[in-house]
Order: structure tokens, then C-alpha cells, then sequence
């Protein structure tokens, strides 16, 4: 399945759009998606010319080390 996300992904980019999403979703009939850093990542590796690009980075769904708090201040 996750194959299958990917293979849309790089066939987009492959028909000329300028960039990708990856999102995280939840509770409906089409989120299966993963953590869209690990897609994002997969993405990189496969893309040549579209940006990829994360949206919905949910922090409340990941647990970060204290340390780790400081790199996400505004």
C-alpha cells in the first residue's frame, strides 16, 4: 500500500508538477498514510525536480526529548 502512495507521488511528479504533499490523517476512509516525514524522506530519494513538501506535522502525535523542544520555537 505504502508502495502504492509513493508510485502516485513520483508519477506526478513524472506527469510535471512542481511539488508533492505528504500529509498525516486520521480517522477517515482515505488517511492511511504514515508519518509523512518517513514518506517525505522515501520522497526525496525518488523525486528529481518537485519540491516535496510536509503538511500537517502533527507535534501533539510525537514525543519529543525535552532538548528537542528548542528547534521548534518560533
Amino acid at each position: 500500500m505504502y508502495n502504492d502512495f509513493l508510485d502516485e507521488l513520483e508519477y506526478a511528479e513524472a506527469m510535471g508538477f512542481d511539488a508533492v504533499c505528504v500529509n498525516e490523517h486520521h480517522g477517515n476512509a482515505y488517511g492511511l498514510m504514515p508519518s509523512p516525514n518517513l514518506m517525505a524522506s522515501a520522497m526525496v530519494r525518488a523525486t528529481t525536480n518537485a519540491a516535496v513538501v510536509v503538511l500537517g506535522n502533527s507535534l501533539a502525535l510525537i514525543t519529543l526529548p525535552s532538548g528537542s523542544l528548542k528547534k521548534w520555537r518560533c
